[in-house]
């Protein structure tokens, strides 16, 4: 199922700002597809950003949610691993205008995307979150919403629903002025990595996922570490070198010459170090 939609992306965080860049967003679950390790869990960014923030309510709040999908609706998309689009604009403007959503969610960090999902992409009326976290938190009455939620049903406590689609896939960023805030943001924040950065872009524009961030989940003295890892794997790989060379010569001018000579054939690298999270601390 392939269709436009729109995205909020907060591009203030530099994880996202590097991401939003590169171009292509890639759905968690695709990523741990991707090691090949289920020792090695993958992290969408949304829940990733609940263990920097310590927000143990609201991660409480979607593991619940969450068990209740897995038992009763197995074959919806997880809220933990998936990307969030809306597919219509009217949706999409609707969360700006809600106070109940806060945060990145503004017109400012609103972009346009080509969407490339799995056949078993999820819509849900977002309302039902709102109702749930804001008019009943506390209360026994906010789990009456879930299950509801993820029929798909509209919220009745609203007046119009705010549709969203769960997926599993990939989507493309075509927001022009959002990207170039992301890079803005990125090159002020590791100008040492730009080298990196301009390659991540040009290897997303052929399919490549070398450059993609993700969050990953390992072992660190038997504790488990939430760190945030950049796909280096196509690096050594000639198959995607040889490409890579191709594009370049094929796209001149698409591509950033005077990032991509910085640091010679030594690349920076960005440090996320500072947003990992040591579970038990």
């Amino acid at each position: 199922m392939d269709f436009e939609g729109f995205m909020y992306l907060d591009v203030e965080n530099p994880l996202v700002a590097w991401n939003a860049y590169r171009g292509v967003l890639v759905s968690q679950k695709i990523v741990q597809k991707s090691i090949n390790d289920a020792l090695v869990p993958a992290l969408s960014m949304t829940a990733a950003r609940m263990f920097m923030d310590r927000d143990w309510g609201r991660l409480a709040f979607e593991y619940e949610l969450e068990e209740v999908r897995t038992r009763n609706f197995p074959t919806k998309v997880s809220r933990l691993n998936c990307l969030f689009v809306f597919d219509e604009p009217e949706s999409a403007l609707a969360a700006a205008s809600d106070e109940n959503w806060g945060g990145h969610i503004c017109t400012d960090n609103l972009t346009d995307v080509g969407v490339s999902a799995s056949p078993n992409c999820t819509r849900v009326d977002a309302n039902w979150i709102s109702w749930m976290l804001q008019a009943h938190q506390g209360e026994a009455e906010w789990r009456s919403g879930i299950q509801p939620y993820w029929t798909g049903n509209p919220c009745p406590h609203f007046r119009q629903p705010t549709w969203e689609v769960l997926l599993d896939g990939a989507v493309t960023i075509w927001g022009t002025a959002l990207r170039q805030r992301a890079y803005e943001i990125t090159r002020e924040r590791s100008p040492s990595a730009v080298a990196l950065l301009e390659q991540s872009r040009l290897a997303a524009s052929f399919g490549s996922d070398l450059g993609h961030v993700s969050a990953l989940v390992t072992s660190e003295a038997g504790r488990s570490l939430m760190s945030f890892y950049i796909d280096m794997r196509d690096a050594e790989n000639k198959d995607y070198t040889d490409r890579l060379q191709a594009y370049i010569a094929a796209n001149p001018a698409c591509v950033n010459f005077r990032d991509l000579a910085v640091g010679g054939d030594k690349f920076g690298t960005p440090n996320f170090i500072l947003y990992s999270y040591l579970f038990g601390t």
